[in-house]
């Protein structure tokens, strides 16, 4: 198997012509070649940068954390999450334009709202 590597924007519409053209960058893996656990870190701590591409909004990364329910605005728009500390039981409120469920590695849920 080959190892794993990074690829352009180019490479990724040369080995991937059916790819989004938005993409800009890509990994290319093979199972039981990567530390997922360490990508899926990078992953999470690069998103929390703010202006790591241009007009970028840092994310906001939360841990030991349940989710309770959804915030809704007067019109049943979904605004945010409600979540429950895990360590100290204080429960938030957390405005979100996007929200994104990582409960277990191979089972993510994206609610675009």
């Amino acid at each position: 198997m080959e190892w794993p590597y990074f690829c352009g924007q180019r490479s990724l519409s040369e080995d991937f012509p059916n790819l989004d053209r938005n993409f800009k960058y890509g990994v290319v893996y093979y199972d039981g070649q990567m530390n997922d656990t360490r990508m899926n870190l990078d992953i999470l701590l690069t998103a929390t940068l703010p202006n790591y591409t241009p007009n970028h909004k840092p994310a906001t990364v939360i841990n030991h954390m349940t989710f309770t329910d959804f915030v809704k605005d007067k019109n049943g728009k979904i605004v945010g999450v409600k979540v429950k500390d895990k360590i100290d039981g204080k429960e938030y409120n957390v405005d979100t334009k996007i929200a994104v469920s990582y409960t277990h590695l191979t089972l993510p849920t994206i609610y675009s709202v």
